[in-house]
């Protein structure tokens, strides 16, 4: 048992320090084997395997800000392993990583593949009152801008508002996940021809960039 947790301890610690580097760190035949031990190892270590899931969804997180969506993609299969084979897992795990998939989906232009995925990870968000949270936020932006590359204009901007709003409620117009929201939901106003309503939130954009960042930031 010592050397299974020492193995997976090694693999988490290549995962989470060397996931801003462009490197492959954790292939998919180590995520097979570590399925295997968590099938022959079923009811001990349960703390210590849900520390190391949430570990694993943040390094996942990491990667998928890096642009690193393979190595992303590798460390969800890891955790996909983990929720099956380890029930102490509650659902709402199981929503983050359908969030995260998603995302990695979307993100590579996979949007119709995306979509269900997305949408059931807001459906465990709101059953699991996690929908205010920044991660239910998160996955609201993301299907909108699924659905705006999708070309379904009308749901896009439902859900980029919805989210925007929300944010704004959970964490402050002068958030980074409002600016988030509000950034993307101009696009769809423009898109749309909604000129005036794009025109105010890009300049309520600006003055929040500007709060957030100061203008000698570059993102301003």
């Amino acid at each position: 048992m010592r050397d299974k947790f020492i193995t997976i301890f090694i693999l988490y610690i290549f995962s989470h320090n060397l996931c801003c580097q462009k490197k492959e760190f954790l292939s998919k035949e180590n995520v097979i084997k570590l399925g295997q031990i968590f099938k022959i190892d079923k009811e001990k270590g349960n703390k210590f395997y849900l520390k190391l899931g949430e570990k694993f969804l943040d390094s996942i997180n990491r990667c998928i800000n890096n642009r690193m969506f393979s190595q992303a993609d590798t460390m969800i299969s890891f955790c996909e392993q983990l929720y099956q084979n380890k029930r102490s897992f509650k659902k709402l795990f199981f929503g983050k990583i359908l969030h995260y998939r998603a995302i990695c989906l979307a993100k590579t232009n996979q949007f119709n593949a995306a979509k269900p995925l997305a949408h059931a990870a807001i459906n465990i968000f709101s059953e699991s009152n996690y929908i205010n949270a920044e991660i239910g936020i998160k996955s609201l932006l993301n299907i909108g801008f699924i659905y705006n590359f999708l070309n379904n204009t009308d749901s896009a901007e439902y859900f980029l508002k919805l989210g925007t709003n929300i944010a704004e409620k959970s964490f402050g117009s002068q958030s980074t996940i409002y600016l988030q929201g509000l950034s993307n939901l101009c696009i769809v106003l423009k898109n749309t021809g909604q000129l005036k309503e794009a025109e105010k939130r890009f300049k309520e954009c600006l003055l929040v960039s500007e709060k957030i960042y100061g203008k000698e930031n570059i993102s301003y």
